[in-house]
């Protein structure tokens, strides 16, 4: 698949595929250590679109500026999307984000709700709080315990089996952590990702006022057996929603957009 670079005068540049030939436009953002062809199938399932697949930073050659590490937060996200639809001339779109992507999502929503139609979150990250990602990034003396860990993973995986002989972390999350955290660079992608992204997200009560309030329609997707992203804590959340579409499916959270594409196909093809 052909890939483009979008650089933005901040210095920070976003890598993107342009799939389909529709005339509406559907921007995707993908999950951890995914790449855009993992969303190459929607093609088949969207003849009406053209699908836009942005990488998310610190994945191939998306960067901030000077590649740093620090948080990115919603305005200035704001600022670099809005270029980048500008420079592609599009005036409306549809969203579609999976996990950690469902960030840069909502951070998109908020910049530009006027020209939004739909927008869909499957297993979307960063609408509650979890345990362990906070523990990882705040304080500031425990983010520096984090990176240690990334980079000497002995200590790491030696704590993995102290807390699965415990039971404190549900074995999911135990089989993700030991597929891919085997390799620095993908310990490292950890690190830059839950640190980086971390301020990314609206506050909850913010969010249920905007997506009540919002002419664009909003689809939650959810898989039952997901331990990465439980609906179980989500389910407050979801039920001072108004006016959107819920679905809780029978998947877990691997190829949870490919399970759920019937969902998203008759929601975008309506």
């Amino acid at each position: 698949m052909a890939t483009s670079i979008y650089h933005h005068s901040s210095k920070s540049q976003l890598e993107y595929s342009v799939f389909g030939r529709g005339k509406k436009t559907l921007v995707c953002y993908h999950g951890f250590g995914q790449k855009p062809d993992d969303f190459q199938f929607l093609e088949d399932h969207l003849i009406d679109y053209r699908i836009i697949v942005i990488r998310l930073f610190y994945h191939g050659r998306s960067k901030r500026r000077n590649n740093e590490i620090s948080h990115i937060r919603i305005p200035e996200w704001k600022i670099i999307f809005t270029d980048f639809l500008h420079s592609l001339q599009i005036e409306r779109f549809s969203l579609l984000a999976y996990s950690m992507g469902g960030r840069f999502a909502l951070a998109s929503f908020l910049g530009s709700e006027n020209k939004i139609d739909q927008v869909i979150l499957v297993a979307p990250d960063g609408i509650i709080r979890r345990f362990w990602y906070q523990l990882a990034t705040f304080p500031v003396v425990l983010r520096q315990v984090f990176y240690l860990l990334m980079i000497e993973p002995k200590p790491f995986f030696w704590l993995l089996d102290r807390l699965e002989k415990k039971g404190w972390m549900n074995q999911t999350m135990i089989k993700f952590a030991r597929k891919e955290l085997q390799s620095e660079d993908k310990r490292l992608l950890v690190y830059r990702t839950w640190v980086s992204f971390k301020h990314l997200r609206i506050p909850q009560k913010q969010l249920i006022q905007h997506v009540n309030q919002s002419a664009s329609h909003f689809t939650f997707i959810f898989g039952e057996k997901d331990k990465m992203i439980d609906p179980v804590p989500h389910q407050h959340f979801l039920s001072q929603l108004k006016k959107s579409d819920i679905h809780i499916t029978t998947y877990g959270h691997n190829k949870l957009v490919e399970n759920t594409i019937n969902i998203i196909a008759a929601t975008l093809n309506k």
